[in-house]
């Protein structure tokens, strides 16, 4: 029995304890209607998609108008942090520039975990590396020298997981976590004879890895431009668990999907119908954040902005195409010949059926206004809106590395970040935005 609109969505009712979408709701009843009734159900569907999109605008002008939030930008401790994830006993993860790894509740006193430090070589370290905290306590650390080291579930102790053949894992992109599942890439300094091309995986929280991608140099089309941005895990998918790989740069431009966990992968952009026809792909992304409606890419190109693939619907592990996709936000001139920003890994979120989601951009000190962003999404990537741009674009104010939704003890939704201001590694935080209308 239905019992409730929420307020926040439009087009999302309460029965028996779970949302559901009007739209498919009415559809579903059209299915077996006849006459009158098919006529009726059928007519009440383009009213709610009539009065969905006149929300979706009122939702947009009120975000754009009065939803500018004024986040606090600060050192705590008068120290550099780099923001981690959320563990499974509601602490937010952070390690200090002195690979000291800490945690803290509601954002109150830091507590001691481990000092990884002890574990690393001469000239090592995991500042402004990634950061991730499993579902059972192991702590996961990438390092400059491309390392990866994890924890037992104690977080007692560190040991080497792998190492990298080239590159290494920063806290801006290259990274996901999905219950048991984790997987981390190699990005950084490309070079022909060993571009970084790896991506590893885990299916047991952190306790053992395997790898899953490592792109034959002979078969890269451009092996001194070659490197991967970021990884994704999609658990919306109806066949299981999607991971998704965004490779950059120039001619190397591809997202890869695969639906077997890394046995077989397919390309959005199949090369006989894009490279091997001088066709260089739309989309460069360096953040992939994955939605039941859809996935978000933000960009590393023209135009700059989200992009956005609409899952199809009752379609088992369906194939991803450009032609499927739409930009949901583009920002900057028009007239720009060079990118001004670059997107960074973002984070998403669920509560009570309303799915929320971030996308930060960074300054990507060209000539183009390059000043760091943050767009967010409350219902599901339907809508994007810019909540937050930087005053200054310079190389002092780079802005975000990253930035991870957290649900404190009160319910509220924060987000906070890793972030360049003033010169100095720095951490941004401010609630999420509230997208009920009423």
């Amino acid at each position: 029995m239905i019992k409730k609109m929420s307020p926040s969505s439009g087009r999302m009712l309460k029965e028996n304890g779970e949302y559901v979408n009007i739209a498919d709701l009415l559809e579903g009843i059209a299915e077996g209607a006849t006459g009158d009734t098919k006529n009726l159900v059928e007519q009440l569907n383009r009213d709610v998609s009539a009065l969905n999109a006149k929300l979706n605008g009122f939702i947009g002008t009120f975000n754009r108008t009065t939803d500018e939030v004024t986040p606090e930008i600060y050192k705590r401790d008068n120290t550099v942090y780099t923001i981690g994830n959320v563990g499974p006993d509601g602490f937010l993860y952070l390690i200090r520039w002195d690979n000291s790894i800490r945690k803290t509740k509601k954002d109150g006193e830091v507590i001691r975990v481990i000092d990884a430090g002890q574990y690393m070589e001469q000239g090592e370290t995991a500042s402004l590396h990634c950061l991730l905290v499993s579902e059972t306590g192991r702590l996961i650390v990438t390092t400059n020298k491309g390392r990866c080291l994890v924890s037992d579930e104690a977080q007692t102790t560190l040991s080497e997981a792998f190492t990298f053949k080239s590159g290494k894992t920063s806290n801006t992109w290259g990274y996901d976590i999905y219950k048991n599942y984790v997987v981390i890439a190699s990005y950084g300094d490309k070079t022909a004879d060993n571009p970084p091309r790896e991506v590893y995986l885990s299916k047991d929280h952190g306790a053992t890895w395997e790898l899953i991608f490592d792109k034959p140099i002979a078969e890269m089309i451009k092996p001194s431009d070659y490197h991967i941005h970021d990884v994704a895990i999609d658990p919306y998918n109806e066949g299981g668990i999607r991971l998704l790989i965004s490779v950059g740069d120039t001619e190397n431009r591809q997202i890869l999907y695969s639906d077997d966990l890394g046995e077989t992968w397919k390309e959005m952009f199949p090369e006989s119908e894009w490279i091997d026809k001088g066709i260089t792909p739309l989309i460069h992304p360096t953040s992939i954040v994955c939605l039941p409606k859809g996935i978000a890419f933000g960009s590393d190109e023209l135009p700059e902005g989200i992009s956005w693939w609409n899952r199809p619907k009752n379609a088992k592990n369906p194939d991803m195409r450009w032609e499927d996709c739409e930009y949901k936000i583009q920002f900057g001139d028009s007239e720009d010949t060079v990118i001004g920003t670059l997107a960074v890994k973002g984070d998403s979120f669920e509560i009570d059926g309303f799915h929320y989601a971030v996308m930060p951009f960074r300054n990507h000190e060209t000539a183009a206004d390059g000043r760091s962003r943050l767009y967010v999404t409350g219902d599901g990537g339907n809508t994007w809106h810019q909540i937050y741009i930087e005053q200054s674009d310079s190389t002092n104010y780079k802005g975000f590395m990253n930035a991870r939704l957290w649900q404190k003890t009160d319910g509220k939704l924060w987000i906070y970040g890793t972030y360049s201001h003033e010169g100095e590694a720095k951490l941004w935080r401010s609630q999420m935005p509230d997208f009920k209308l009423f």
